[in-house]
């Protein structure tokens, strides 16, 4: 670039697209599989009240108090500086996270709400990669700004898988 002289508009434009798409498609580095669930061929209503109930223990026990955005909003402090120290605090909440992720898949799962479970632990997955390299601000801030953006869409997903198996299990409890 710089033995051409300037940099015209439409280089600066690939390079940014070029990045863009670098960074937009960084892999997920865990991806679990039905074969990592423990399986039940048990589909009475009782399985699944008590699929249920485990499910609703395991995030009442893992419920903290900052939420991601609550850490990400201290971060830009007031929008003029960064506080890339607050980033610590995102610690104990992908802890939480890996832990709920840990307790899913232990768990004993109606084989008709596989499909649905598996989803929302690799939805969980993303959120806890997301964070790690939300960290990363100070090293590596492209990947960092994208893990934002990606922790949003990444939440929207799982609040729909989320809502789509709360559906399911509703259907399968009032039939």
């Amino acid at each position: 670039l710089s033995q051409n002289g300037g940099v015209d508009q439409e280089t600066i434009d690939k390079i940014g697209l070029s990045l863009a798409e670098q960074v937009k498609n960084t892999p997920v580095e865990k991806i679990y599989k039905l074969s990592d669930l423990k399986i039940i061929k048990d589909e009475s209503m009782l399985a699944v009240q008590n699929y249920q109930n485990t499910m609703n223990s395991i995030y009442a026990k893992e419920t903290g108090t900052n939420t991601v955005m609550d850490v990400l909003q201290e971060f830009l402090g007031d929008g003029e500086n960064t506080d890339a120290s607050v980033l610590v605090k995102l610690d104990p909440i992908n802890t939480q996270i890996k832990n709920i992720i840990g307790s899913l898949i232990k768990m004993n799962t109606p084989q008709s709400l596989t499909t649905l479970h598996l989803d929302m632990i690799n939805g969980l997955q993303k959120l806890s990669e997301n964070i790690e390299n939300i960290k990363l601000f100070e090293t590596d801030t492209l990947v960092a700004l994208s893990a934002v953006s990606q922790y949003e869409a990444n939440t929207e997903l799982l609040d729909t898988i989320i809502t789509k198996l709360l559906d399911t299990i509703s259907q399968k409890l009032n039939n």
